[in-house]
Formats: C-alpha cells, sequence, structure tokens
C-alpha cells in the first residue's frame, strides 16, 4: 500500500486552495491463482430416523479464485449453501458459490474472480425402511393351497432413495421358486435377495413330490 500526494493542475486564472483528499492510497500487489476445495452449509435441516443424510456431492471439486496475492492468502474454501427445508428425498440444486475467509466468515469479493459463481449440488437423502421378502411359484403347480413357505428372515432391511419406497415400485423383486428343482415335501434352499442378503425359504408340501413334475 502507497500513499501517494495528489497534485493539481488548474487552468489560467483559478488558484488552489486546498486538495481534498490530499493524498490517495494505491495497492499494489501481484496477480496469482489459488484452487480452493468446496463445502456445503446446509440450512432449515431437520431430517429424523428414519431418513438420513448421505454424502454431498459437487458438480465441482474444486473452484480457482484469481487476485491479489495478500487477499488470496486469506482465503479458507469456497462454500455452497443449500436450502433443505421439506427435504424428504434426494435432490439436485444449482446454489450459488461463496469465498469464505480463514475467520470463517464471507470474502469480500473485490478483485477476486473465482473461476465459478454457482454450481450444481446433488445432496443425497436416504430412508431406512424393513421390507417384506416376497416369494412366488415358478410354474403354479404349488400355491398357497399346497405348500407352505417360510421365508428367513421375513424381513430385509433396505436402505434408499425415499422415491424407491413407493407404493407402485417393488424395493425388492419376489423370489421366483422352481418348483420342478423341488424333490421331496419338506424342501429347503438359501437364495440371494435383491438387496445382497441371504434369505432362507422353507417350503413344506402337503404330498410328496416324486413323480409330479415328470
Amino acid at each position: 500500500q502507497h500513499a501517494l500526494q495528489v497534485f493539481v493542475e488548474l487552468p489560467d486564472g483559478l488558484d488552489l486552495v486546498v486538495p481534498e483528499p490530499s493524498t490517495i492510497s494505491v495497492y499494489v500487489d501481484e496477480t496469482d491463482t489459488v484452487s480452493l476445495p468446496v463445502s456445503e452449509k446446509l440450512e432449515n435441516l431437520e431430517l429424523v430416523l428414519p431418513y438420513e443424510l448421505g454424502d454431498v456431492r459437487f458438480e465441482y471439486d474444486s473452484v480457482n479464485v484469481t487476485g491479489p496475492k495478500n487477499k488470496l492468502s486469506q482465503l479458507a474454501y469456497a462454500q455452497v449453501t443449500v436450502n433443505m427445508n421439506d427435504k424428504k428425498s434426494s435432490f439436485t440444486s444449482k446454489c450459488s458459490v461463496d469465498l469464505v475467509d480463514i475467520a470463517g466468515k464471507k470474502a469480500d469479493m473485490a478483485y477476486l474472480i473465482p473461476s465459478v459463481n454457482e454450481m450444481n449440488v446433488t445432496v443425497p437423502i436416504y430412508l431406512t425402511k424393513e421390507v417384506p421378502v416376497e416369494t412366488i411359484f415358478k410354474h403354479g403347480f404349488l400355491n398357497a393351497d399346497n405348500a407352505t413357505v417360510t421365508v428367513t428372515p421375513a424381513t430385509l432391511t433396505v436402505k434408499g432413495d425415499a422415491s424407491q419406497f413407493s407404493d407402485s415400485n417393488s424395493v425388492i423383486e419376489p423370489i421366483v421358486i422352481d418348483e420342478k428343482l423341488i424333490s421331496e415335501s419338506i424342501y429347503n434352499l438359501v437364495v440371494r435377495a435383491e438387496s445382497k442378503a441371504d434369505v432362507i425359504i422353507d417350503i413344506s408340501t402337503a404330498t410328496a413330490l416324486d413323480g409330479l413334475f415328470a
């Protein structure tokens, strides 16, 4: 910073009484560019169980800022502010980008030029729910009248976006049982459910099945 005296050139016939101001300050610095990490600020966050917040994802992992070295040295990170009011499922929102200094306050943007002023931010919101495990017979030879199916566990704990749990969507596809593979009236099999969990299925029928599907 330099304080320079003010000199005034007047046309003929005018006299200078006093210059106001008599000095001006001139700031001189080198221009540089720094890369700042991006962080989120979530406003109106009121999520409670069984809802759970996932890792926020940014359109850009960093923001480049060009300006005087002295001002750049005071910067800590770039921040996007996300309004979480009434949010109960994952969403993407375009948010403005603010620069935050090492004191945790919004930086004075004078002489600072960020590479982006806004970006898309994706906020995952998960719902954890107990989902029943359903079974169906492939050929229809067995049904509720002539067979009893016991599934262990009867439900699976599934976590996903809240929209996946709507009534119109099947979270876990029914397990298809091929009766032609059953050779005994009491039959046991272990399958891998869509949720990657092992499910034990016990099937008991009213009569022996030998030769039934020949």
